[in-house]
């Protein structure tokens, strides 16, 4: 159609007066511009309905004239893709007889140059507002390294709180006033006649002295802001900047800022717990990690230029929304009338850092109580006994808070100060699978001293105190909160092999709309009362087979592997308590009883028929066969693989030795030993075989060496690039005309003449002898060469 068109137009060009013969396309309509084409540079533009652009030039070199618009020297085809528009120009097509001979072309008209351009409309790509896999795997690895070295950060500071010089230079310092008070308290601790109400009191009033003590003599460092949570964009920017230097602080700059009294807020509550130590007042180091947020997926905002100032490359972090209460006139009163301070009446508050909880605090043992009492001695300056919602979890970051005591012991505590620890907390550590949870704990019982690796009175008790607190926890306020809640569920996220049983609500929950109106009501289920259910075959590989009569709690609809698949399409789930163990059938007449396919279904232990054993050995049913013993396959399992050809998932049975009788054990483990030993009898030799072959090969390739060494001369290696002093004799004696280095002979091309080395010796006689006798090894090989 090309040339036909190319054809036309030149014969316009000659002078024809008639229209021309419009362009034809299948399936095409044409536009309406009909103008002949008067230029030598004729274009013809084909648009597609997906905007691709088809430009064909033919640009002749007979009578160049000047190029005209576009408009006026362009017919414009457009192609739809509607099927339904075809039918309009049906009338246009022709019929081509495609038999005949291929007409002739004018080779002049044909030399003219094509451009075909196709241009397609570039794909606007999705914006990703989730990290990709590789960015999940590098924040979830760095929270877990950061929880490994925050752990041991925790316990070296718990070390330095109890070690004797820390505890010799904090109990000197004390008053003498606060030493009998403690003094009053550890003999009223031991007397049987008083309430515990009064020792709970006794010991609170005296948490309260201690903290006001502590808080006025120590001076709190502001140019040192501590631990706190890092976003992720700051991470990012610490791999373009370097970090400011935090407090870095050793062993005896610590022991020096405790006498000090002079540190940031940290060191000052690590300070408070050295001090109830050194007081013998039995307490704990509270230790809140501040992890970056794992779960947290959103893609980082693109990073500020390098040449901003230092406070917008690593800002603060959002100030918390809660403001403490002002205190009342009254309160300043007799707040400064406790601690021996003068009174100001035109009081105002201290301008408060950014960050308004602690990161360390300290726990108080009550003995009288059997609880802990949580002090904060710095921030909040606040003594609490936990109930409901705690002080210590808003607005702080309270995922992990790990606890460390006087013997070494570390214990997570989260609980304690998370209200919604299985609803929002659980989901954001790593113990939420699994795998996580294994690791956690190895963590932590790594972290425990040897003397605290069993537990204690004391954690017993708290045990019992987090088992109340979740219990008192209540149900999630969202929907989403319920999944994989560990104590409540709903029905529309369980999964497709789990049922309710006894299907009875404790509770319901309110949908949400998007238009912030009240949804309808969901009942709300415990999680004990999910039961897992699967179908007769997924028991039986369990070993459980169905009672007699039961009922399945659930019907699925099978998935086929394959469109000609003639099973049932459902599947009957049943329950656990509607099945029983597997009794298989016993022994008759010495015959081992199997299955249709001739091997015995041994999935569990108790699936073994009584009187018989198995032998997982390899070489079990060779051993039997030996033995002329009768004896039937194991099946232990199945493995499943990839399907091919669209026949889906391909499915073998495994085979896992033999099940014999069992006074034929013993012969037969027998039998499967020497056999064992034979297969590693084999494989030596066969190793041994194929290192001979490697040393004769080596061996080969060192005579073949030394045979050319000896017809043809050595080789000369200098080792390096550098000529030999020879070469160098040679070239400078020699000239220019010595043909590249070699010694140029008459016929020799360039080679040393054949006279010059001994020609090799062919008859037989002593010196074949010697010949053949280095031809031969000492295995008993011979290697024949022919010169």
């Amino acid at each position: 159609m090309l040339a036909e068109a190319l054809r036309e137009s030149s014969g316009s060009d000659t002078g024809s007066e008639g229209p021309a013969r419009p362009l034809k396309r299948h399936g095409g309509r044409r536009g309406r511009s009909g103008e002949h084409e008067a230029a030598s540079d004729k274009r013809a533009k084909i648009e597609p309905a997906n905007d691709s652009v088809i430009e064909v030039s033919d640009r002749s070199s007979v009578s160049p004239q000047p190029p005209q618009t576009e408009a006026a020297s362009a017919e414009a085809i457009s192609v739809d893709s509607d099927e339904d528009e075809y039918s309009e120009f049906d009338e246009d097509f022709e019929d081509v007889d495609l038999s005949g001979t291929a007409p002739d072309l004018d080779c002049a008209s044909l030399s003219e140059e094509i451009t075909v351009s196709i241009s397609r409309p570039t794909k606007q790509t999705r914006k990703q507002n989730v990290v990709s896999a590789d960015e999940r795997l590098f924040r979830k690895t760095l929270h877990m390294l950061y929880l490994f070295a925050m752990v041991a950060h925790g316990v070296v500071r718990n070390a330095w709180c109890s070690s004797p010089e820390v505890l010799r230079v904090l109990r000197g310092q004390v008053p003498g006033k606060l030493l009998a008070e403690v003094d009053a308290y550890h003999e009223q601790q031991q007397r049987p006649d008083v309430t515990s109400a009064a020792k709970s009191r006794r010991l609170l009033d005296l948490l309260r002295h201690l903290m006001q003590y502590w808080y006025r003599s120590w001076t709190v460092e502001t140019r040192h802001r501590g631990l706190y949570r890092k976003t992720w964009e700051e991470i990012a920017k610490l791999w373009e900047q370097p970090a400011v230097q935090g407090e870095n602080v050793t062993k005896a700059q610590f022991v020096r800022r405790m006498q000090q009294r002079r540190g940031s807020r940290d060191l000052a509550a690590q300070g408070f717990v050295a001090l109830l130590r050194a007081l013998d007042i039995n307490c704990r180091l509270v230790f809140s990690l501040q992890p970056p947020d794992f779960t947290n997926l959103a893609v980082l905002a693109p990073s500020t230029a390098s040449g901003g100032s230092s406070k917008e490359a690593s800002p603060a972090p959002k100030s918390s929304p809660r403001r403490r209460k002002a205190a009342s006139q009254h309160e300043r009163l007799l707040s400064a009338l406790r601690v021996n301070r003068p009174v100001y009446t035109n009081f105002r508050p201290e301008a408060q850092d950014d960050v308004q909880y602690p990161v360390f605090w300290c726990e108080v043992w009550d003995s009288a109580s059997k609880r802990f009492t949580s002090v904060d001695p710095i921030v909040q300056r606040y003594i609490e006994n936990v109930g409901t919602r705690s002080r210590f979890e808003w607005p702080n970051n309270t995922t992990y808070v790990l606890a460390y005591d006087r013997l070494g012991g570390v214990r997570d505590v989260t609980r304690r100060y998370s209200v919604h620890f299985n609803a929002k907390t659980r989901k954001k550590r790593i113990t939420r699978d699994p795998r996580g949870q294994d690791w956690y704990d190895k963590l932590l019982r790594g972290a425990n001293s040897w003397r605290r690796l069993a537990s204690n009175k004391i954690d017993q008790y708290e045990q019992v105190e987090f088992e109340q607190r979740s219990l008192k926890e209540g149900m999630p306020n969202s929907i989403q909160d319920f999944a994989n809640h560990p104590v409540y569920v709903l029905e529309e996220q369980l999964k497709a092999n789990e049922v309710l049983k006894p299907k009875i609500s404790c509770g319901t929950v309110r949908k949400k709309t998007k238009a912030g109106k009240a949804g309808e009501l969901v009942p709300v289920y415990r999680r004990s009362s999910v039961v897992t259910v699967r179908s007769a075959k997924a028991w039986f590989l369990r070993g459980r087979v169905l009672k007699i009569g039961e009922q399945p709690l659930k019907v699925r609809e099978q998935r086929k592997q394959r469109p000609d698949d003639d099973d049932d399409d459902d599947v009957r789930l049943y329950g656990e308590h509607q099945t029983e163990k597997y009794v298989p059938p016993p022994v008759v007449d010495g015959k081992i009883p199997r299955n249709s396919y001739g091997n015995i279904d041994l999935y569990q232990p108790w699936m073994l028929p009584e009187g018989t054993a198995h032998v997982p050995e390899k070489q079990a049913e060779k051993a039997a066969k030996l033995l002329e013993i009768d004896y039937v396959p194991a099946a232990v399992g199945f493995e499943f693989g990839s399907g091919s050809r669209g026949r889906g998932a391909s499915v073998s049975v495994r085979i896992a030795g033999v099940v014999v009788l069992a006074e034929h054990k013993e012969a037969v483990e027998a039998v499967c030993e020497y056999l064992r030993e034979e297969e590693e009898e084999a494989a030596r030799r066969r190793r041994e075989a194929a290192a001979l072959r490697v040393w004769a090969m080596v061996l080969a390739k060192l005579r073949i060496s030394k045979r050319l060494d000896r017809e043809h001369g050595l080789v000369e290696d200098s080792g390096e690039d550098a000529p030999s002093e020879s070469e160098h004799e040679s070239a400078s004696e020699d000239g220019p005309d010595t043909a590249g280095g070699f010694v140029p002979e008459a016929d020799s091309g360039g080679f040393l003449p054949q006279d010059t080395v001994a020609p090799p010796t062919s008859d037989s006689g002593a010196g074949s002898d010697s010949n053949s006798a280095d031809y031969s090894d000492s295995e008993g090989y011979e290697f024949e060469y022919s010169d």
